[in-house]
Parts: C-alpha cells; sequence; structure tokens
C-alpha cells in the first residue's frame, strides 16, 4: 500500500519515522555484525585445529621418547656424560638438605672427601636412597651399608660413594618415568574427537520512540482607576455712555460665572497565557549475540608398541633418526614406520 505524500510527511513527523530513519542510519554499521560472525567462526576453528595440534604433538613427543629404547631415553634426560647431572642433584638436593659439610662440589672434588650429614636428618636421607643400590666393583650395596654412622665424622661417606648412589638413583627414576609412558603408549593416550557442532549469531534492534506533549496556561487579572477634576471662575464688566439732548446717560453691568467638573475611569483587563512544550526521544540498541555448541567424544590414539620402533642400529643408519607416528595395520597393533629415502638434491639452474 503506497502512501500519499501528505500521510508520508505525516508519518515522517511521527515517533516511528524518527524511528525507522534511525535505524536507516545504522543499517551503514551493519558490517560490524559480519566482522563479529567471522571472528567467531575462525576462532572456534582455530581452537578446534589448535586442540587437535597439540594432542598429535604430545602424542608425537611421547613417542619420540622412547624411541630406541631405555638406553636412548637415559642418554636424551642424563647427557652422554651423567656426571653433571649427578652433581647438580647433589648441590640441589643432598647437600642443603641432608649435610653438614661441605656445602657444595664440583667436578675437581675428590672422591676420598668425606661428606658429613645431619643427625637429625639422617632417617630422612635413608628414606631418599631406600631401594637404591649401586655396584662397587662387583658387589652390589645398599646405602646403609656404605653409610659411617660411628667416629668423629659420623654419620658420613665419601664423596665417590655418594656419587655412585645419586647416580643410581637418578638412572631409577629415569627407568621408572620410561615405564610409564611406555605404558600410557601401550594403553593408548586419551584424545577428544569432535563429533557435531553448531555455530549461531544474531543481531537484535531495540527501538523505543516517545512524544510528550505538554500544554499549561496561567490567567493575570489587572484593574486600573482614573480620576480628574476641574474648576474654573470667570468675572466680566461693560459700561456705556452717551450725550443726548443735553442728557448724559451711562450704564455699566457686571457678571460672575463660575463652573466645577469631574470625571473618573476605571479599566480592568485579563491576560491569558499558555505555554505548549512538545518533546520527541528515539532510542536505538543493538545487541549482537553470539552461541557455540560443539560435541565430541572421547577417543583414544592408536595403540603402539615402542619395541617396534627401528634404533639407529636396527636401520643401519648413523645419528639418530627422528620418530615417526605409528601407522594401523589393521588391528590394534601397530607397523612400525618405514625408514624414509632421503630425497634427491635438486640442482639451481
Amino acid at each position: 500500500m503506497s502512501l500519499t505524500p501528505l500521510q508520508l510527511n505525516k508519518l515522517e513527523d511521527s515517533a516511528a519515522g524518527r524511528a525507522i530513519e534511525a535505524f536507516k542510519k545504522f543499517a551503514g554499521e551493519l558490517p560490524l555484525f559480519v566482522d563479529f560472525t567471522q571472528d567467531l567462526l575462525r576462532g572456534t576453528f582455530e581452537t578446534i585445529v589448535g586442540s587437535s595440534m597439540e594432542q598429535l604433538e604430545a602424542y608425537a613427543e611421547l613417542v619420540s621418547k622412547v624411541a630406541g629404547g631405555l638406553a636412548a631415553y637415559e642418554q636424551r634426560v642424563l647427557g652422554a656424560d651423567p656426571a653433571p647431572k649427578v652433581r647438580e642433584y647433589i648441590n640441589q638436593v643432598i647437600l642443603p638438605n641432608f649435610a653438614q659439610s661441605p656445602t657444595s662440589i664440583d667436578a675437581s672434588t675428590a672422591p676420598t672427601t668425606s661428606v658429613v650429614y645431619k643427625p637429625d636428618r639422617l632417617s630422612d636421607l635413608k628414606g631418599t636412597f631406600e631401594g637404591v643400590t649401586a655396584t662397587f666393583g662387583s658387589t652390589e650395596k645398599v646405602f646403609t651399608e656404605v653409610l659411617n654412622e660411628t667416629g668423629a665424622n659420623s654419620p658420613s661417606t665419601t664423596f665417590g660413594e655418594l656419587k655412585a648412589f645419586s647416580e643410581a638413583k637418578l638412572r631409577r627414576e629415569v627407568r621408572g618415568s620410561f615405564d610409564r609412558l611406555e605404558t600410557i603408549l601401550r594403553l593408548g593416550l586419551q584424545r577428544t574427537v569432535v563429533t557435531a557442532g553448531a555455530i549461531e549469531t544474531a543481531v537484535t534492534f531495540h527501538v523505543d520512540s516517545q512524544e510528550r506533549d505538554a500544554i499549561s496556561s496561567s490567567t493575570r487579572d489587572s484593574s486600573s482607576d482614573t480620576s480628574a477634576s476641574s474648576f474654573g471662575l470667570s468675572y466680566s464688566s461693560s459700561g456705556s455712555g452717551g450725550l443726548a439732548l443735553g442728557i448724559f446717560n451711562a450704564s455699566f453691568s457686571s457678571a460672575f460665572a463660575s463652573s466645577y467638573s469631574s470625571s473618573r475611569v476605571s479599566s480592568r483587563y485579563r491576560v491569558n497565557v499558555v505555554n505548549e512544550t512538545k518533546s520527541a526521544v528515539t532510542n536505538l540498541g543493538i545487541d549482537l549475540t553470539g552461541r557455540v555448541k560443539i560435541e565430541f567424544r572421547s577417543d583414544f590414539f592408536p595403540l603402539f608398541d615402542p619395541s617396534k620402533v627401528p634404533t639407529p642400529a636396527d636401520s643401519g643408519t648413523q645419528g639418530t633418526t627422528r620418530a615417526a607416528l605409528p601407522r594401523e595395520s589393521g588391528g590394534n597393533e601397530l607397523e612400525a614406520p618405514e625408514a624414509e629415502e632421503p630425497a634427491p638434491a635438486r640442482r639451481r639452474s
């Protein structure tokens, strides 16, 4: 239905017309809603992909750690020469907590140097090395067998004995860590898999337009009185004389006149003042809302047997090989990744 020019003019002057005009002006800001939707989509997918990559990287890291067996794992953790790690453990754990002297050791410390322990911490020290055995020559001993609890410098051991038990303890902890990682990979590392989801965005406009008319009037009365009076007095005289027949005749006359007048004017008027106030307010509110729903299930990475990963000696290569992710072989067992052949060198033109 089309509107006549008169109807259109009335609509533009009305509250509804102003609300429509405000909405038209905001229509140019709708790209903000598009950007909001794009950012929500991008952020959701980046989060899902990032989470999947973190899970894969954690799984690949575990595989690479246990690849090559316990000996390779120990070398990666303790290094080819475990002596620096052992000295670091003694300086940071044993000496500050359990020893009276010395306060620190280094590579130049002689194996025969006496290490004196705190008597009140002796039971805790024994608990630290409980179950740890060290080999001296061809004999395996426990810590209490080398601990000297009698004499002037008791309780004490030599630095060589402390170093041997500290290294044995570190190797034991590394072996336990390797066993835990191997067990996790054999049982299957848990992961989450997204199965379904929904992303919704909405823009809602709230238009509130109000018109308000107010009329007030006031009446004022005023009156005035005007009075006027006048008084007048006049005198006149006249005389005449003549000689006739030898006789002199004369006559005189005089007159007095007075007048008095008064007047009064009374007026009254009334003024009626009318005040008219008109206001129009248009409020436009906008709500941008987003909703993300993601459904996922718990799953496991394929079961993996670390013993089937080839070591450098098995593959006949020199140096360190990079562990690859296992490939499924039809069942739960996984085949070891095949060695990749080096790509031929490309010649630059």
